[in-house]
């Protein structure tokens, strides 16, 4: 069941503004006086360097995603209305962890994001979502328990493909599994688009 004010940005290819945009949405809405909790679900976080935080491997992550401890977001060291849960290493761990479950029948594990960020989701006006590129099961997870999808994407074939993936993952959970029959992808966007390139720009 979708969680209504979470937004997700995904695109099945890397290196497509999907950290950078999450950033500057999560920056402006908490500068604007919003409490915003950003989660930043990449292994590789990089959110870290946007906005200025100490990463903790993704530790805290895993934990809640197995059930071992509750979520506990961290506040931003200048920004009273920023809080943020770090990514890292730790959430792949935590997937396989998942996987195992799931192989043994154990569906109730797609639920495992949602079930870590409901009990404090009503704390925060918006809370935004960093997801890696190409894991699959854990883009499952997060469209599990989102409400809107943006799908940033560069103009190559490969970020295009990529935006198929996450159409087609939307669908899965959406209408195959309904797993959350509220989800919606709001839409894509492109950039950056190197100057001169007019043809593109008139696309």
């Amino acid at each position: 069941m979708a969680i209504g004010n979470t937004i997700l940005f995904v695109n099945g290819k890397g290196g497509v503004l999907k950290t950078t945009a999450a950033a500057h949405l999560a920056g402006y809405a908490a500068s604007s006086g919003w409490d915003v909790l950003v989660i930043d679900a990449d292994a590789q976080a990089n959110q870290s360097r946007d906005l200025g935080y100490v990463p903790d491997g993704g530790e805290a992550l895993a934990a809640a995603l197995v059930g071992e401890k509750p979520l506990e977001p961290v506040r931003h060291p200048k920004w009273d209305t920023l809080s943020y849960v770090p990514g890292g290493p730790a959430v792949d761990a935590a997937l396989g962890h998942l996987t195992s479950e799931l192989s043994r029948g154990k569906l109730g594990s797609l639920r495992a994001f949602e079930r870590a960020l409901a009990p404090i989701a009503g704390d925060y006006h918006l809370i935004v979502v960093d997801s890696p590129p190409r894991e699959l099961l854990l883009r499952k997870l997060l469209f599990t328990a989102g409400r809107f999808v943006v799908v940033p994407s560069q103009v190559d074939e490969g970020s295009v493909d990529g935006i198929a993936g996450v159409f087609e993952t939307a669908a899965e959970v959406r209408d195959g599994d309904q797993l959350n029959p509220d989800l919606e992808v709001l839409g894509a966007f492109l950039g950056p688009i190197q100057n001169g390139a007019k043809k593109t720009e008139r696309m």
